[in-house]
């Protein structure tokens, strides 16, 4: 199991700082289980099912005992267990986290961006949904400007300024080309845009480490081995383009 994904782009060279973060990474492409907090509040952070009820929350993934849930079968998602909590006449989870995040920022704003599945009401079913949340931000002392929940330059309802769009775009760059490297360059470890010896060295070290998973994991197949190895060795080069 891989920690929370953090890692600097190959978008630094344009003076952004790019961070993605999402829910631990499990062999197979499995997620973690739902875990409710409060009432309404449902995050997929924890990743089992004791680390949830050791943070006072009610587990909702696999081998869920609390008699509110859907029982030990679990739910995969946060909104199934919004549709289920309706179907059932109980509170429904409505604050769902996002299951990935992505934030730039340079030195005058930054960008967030929340990808998850939302609770759908109307239709009572999850809906794919991404939100930004745009910032102007500085490092002024003593007084910062920091992106505090009012300060989103999307919801506040006050009109952009002729230079904003353009800053916008900019940053909104900043998260596809990350995404793009991520896309077209399987076996770029240390995500440098290029496939190369490094990357193979990489491999060693976490290979020799005898960790089953790793960030050389390619094929997020629970394991650091050989097949990993043959990916990095076939996909050897720079970012098409």
């Amino acid at each position: 199991m891989l920690p929370y994904l953090v890692h600097p782009s190959q978008s630094s060279i344009r003076k952004s700082n790019f961070t993605e973060i999402g829910t631990n990474l499990h062999a197979r492409g499995e997620i973690n289980g739902p875990c409710q907090y409060n009432t309404t509040t449902c995050t997929q952070i924890a990743p089992t099912q004791s680390v949830c009820k050791d943070n006072n929350g009610i587990w909702w993934g696999v081998g869920a005992t609390d008699p509110s849930t859907a029982g030990s079968a679990g739910l995969k998602l946060c909104c199934d267990v919004a549709t289920y909590q309706a179907n059932h006449s109980e509170t429904v989870s409505t604050d769902i986290y996002p299951l990935e995040a992505f934030a730039v920022r340079n030195n005058l704003y930054k960008l967030v961006i929340n990808d998850y599945q939302a609770y759908d009401a109307t239709s009572n079913s999850c809906v794919a949904t991404s939100t930004k949340k745009f910032y102007q931000i500085n490092e002024n002392v003593p007084l910062p400007k920091l992106d505090t929940a009012n300060a989103d330059l999307l919801a506040n309802g006050v009109k952009l300024n002729p230079a904003q769009p353009k800053e916008l775009r900019r940053v909104e760059r900043t998260v596809q080309d990350a995404a793009r490297i991520a896309a077209r360059l399987p076996g770029d470890i240390n995500f440098d845009g290029t496939v190369d010896y490094l990357d193979v060295a990489a491999w060693e070290m976490f290979q020799a480490l005898s960790t089953p998973s790793s960030w050389a994991d390619i094929d997020l197949d629970g394991m650091t081995n050989d097949v990993d190895l043959s990916i990095i060795l076939q996909n050897q080069g720079a970012c098409p383009g």
